[in-house]
């Protein structure tokens, strides 16, 4: 049995899956299992993928390649590769992503030494030039404190950047979405809910790739709509589930900020009034509880208020005509 499974969905990656599966045979932890889901991707990633692998003889016997006969989109992708992963531990890699050499070790021995069912770490946010480190603020023990971080979207919920042990899947009955926007969010509140202890490494470890186009970097209306109505789906479930394990009460002011996800999704198309009967629809009794929440950011209110006012037209016209001023002065 491998010490640590790390799953990679595949799809529409064929300019990316050499760094990231180069980051993964590079690992300095030798007992390991790397299972790509192939979910009929339809550029060349998977050839690609394969002549990496004839790079790396060391690793193909511990290398798998699970292919959909027809695409189901990311959360279920990551669901098929956990059903083949026979390792104590299982992780996840996005193939656009990339990792460091010394990843899956020093998280797998930090889960070791302190019984930690779940293990974070820091990460970096970055454009493949400029790295932003991404810190996660953490106090060992405080698990509320976890999940008031995670409900208020303050970096713990994304899923790629933990270690987390078999047996938190195998003793739960662990939901999947069917929905891709937040489809990491559902996951990672689970396990962390589930989870009796949860470790930290402070060393960022994980490159997040922002990809422009990618399928949360496309911002056309139709695109923007989809998305918002996921996150909505995802939130929701996320809710729900909260509501069901902790008190009534518990988390009022972090479930605020959960709820604006969606709605702060439909601010690219805000600039457009006929667009705002969508915005109004989404949470309609939610404007007096965002302007008394205070976890929102005063910028945030702002801008929400000028989207209610439906002041938010005029407000980009302004800011695109100093944009344009700025750069005729130049």
């Amino acid at each position: 049995m491998p010490k640590v499974s790390v799953i990679v969905p595949i799809y529409g990656v064929e300019q990316y899956i050499e760094r990231c599966a180069k980051s993964l045979f590079e690992q300095t932890l030798d007992d390991m299992e790397f299972i790509f889901v192939d979910d009929c991707t339809k550029d060349k990633s998977v050839e690609l993928l394969y002549k990496i692998i004839d790079k790396y003889p060391n690793r193909r016997q511990s290398i798998f390649i699970i292919h959909h006969k027809i695409n189901k989109g990311l959360p279920t992708a990551r669901e098929t590769g956990l059903k083949y992963a026979t390792g104590d531990y299982f992780a996840h890699c996005d193939s656009d992503d990339w990792v460091d050499h010394r990843m899956y070790q020093l998280l797998y021995e930090h889960a070791c030494r302190g019984n930690y069912d779940v293990v974070n770490c820091n990460y970096f946010r970055t454009d493949g030039i400029n790295n932003k480190i991404i810190s996660i603020s953490y106090e060992e023990g405080n698990k509320k404190l976890i999940i008031s971080k995670l409900i208020a979207c303050q970096n713990w919920n994304t899923i790629w950047n933990k270690l987390v042990s078999r047996k938190i899947y195998e003793r739960n009955n662990i939901q999947f979405p069917k929905e891709t926007m937040l489809e990491d969010f559902v996951l990672t509140t689970q396990l962390l809910t589930y989870a009796d202890r949860i470790g930290m490494i402070e060393e960022p470890l994980y490159f997040y790739y922002i990809n422009s186009s990618s399928i949360c970097g496309i911002n056309n209306k139709e695109s923007v709509i989809n998305k918002s109505k996921q996150a909505m789906q995802n939130v929701d479930w996320i809710l729900d589930f909260i509501r069901n394990i902790y008190p009534i009460g518990a988390f009022e002011q972090e479930t605020i900020v959960l709820k604006y996800v969606p709605k702060k999704l439909l601010i690219p198309i805000m600039g457009d009034l006929k667009n705002y009967d969508i915005w109004a629809n989404l949470y309609p009794k939610y404007f007096k509880l965002m302007l008394g929440c205070r976890l929102i950011s005063l910028k945030e209110k702002i801008q929400y208020l000028l989207i209610q006012s439906k002041l938010y037209p005029t407000f980009v016209r302004m800011k695109r005509l100093a944009l344009s001023n700025k750069l005729c002065k130049r």
